[in-house]
């Protein structure tokens, strides 16, 4: 054991010096995961009525993650914004941590969130299909023109 001799601001006293104990392997692989599933920004570009946005919503979901959703429907800038980034104009579209993710569904989207380490994968059932194409019948109310 080594001793040495440690000022605190009013006496001086000995103190028995400890060699420092290097982290574990297996912490600073922990510790590493940690940083890498940090939670990611998450933009989504969805329709209000679509099988495929319903599966992006739902995977999110399904792994708690916040995003802003951005409906191409209710607001054409959307849309545009959407293409502009994408370099294309079908949806769903989602911006995970700056890198675009284009007409994707909610399994696109899960097998890039688990293949970059931004979540762990879970057994966990979505709410809703997470592959289904947006449903064929008629919109709710019926669209009308004036001319």
């Amino acid at each position: 054991m080594a001793f040495a001799w440690v000022w605190n601001g009013w006496a001086m006293r000995s103190t028995i010096l400890r060699p420092e104990r290097p982290e574990s392997m297996r912490t600073v692989t922990v510790r590493a995961k940690l940083r890498a599933m940090e939670t990611p920004q998450v933009t989504a570009y969805l329709k209000t009525h679509c099988g495929w946005s319903a599966g992006v919503r739902a995977v999110l979901a399904k792994y708690n993650l916040p995003y802003t959703e951005k409906d191409i429907i209710q607001n054409p800038a959307f849309r545009w914004e959407m293409e502009t980034k994408s370099g294309q104009p079908l949806s769903p579209c989602v911006e995970i941590n700056g890198k675009m993710v284009a007409d994707v569904s909610g399994e696109d989207v899960e097998r890039y969130l688990i293949e970059n380490s931004l979540v762990q994968a879970n057994a966990v059932e979505p709410a809703v299909p997470i592959n289904a194409p947006c449903p064929t019948e008629p919109q709710e109310s019926p669209v009308r023109m004036r001319f």
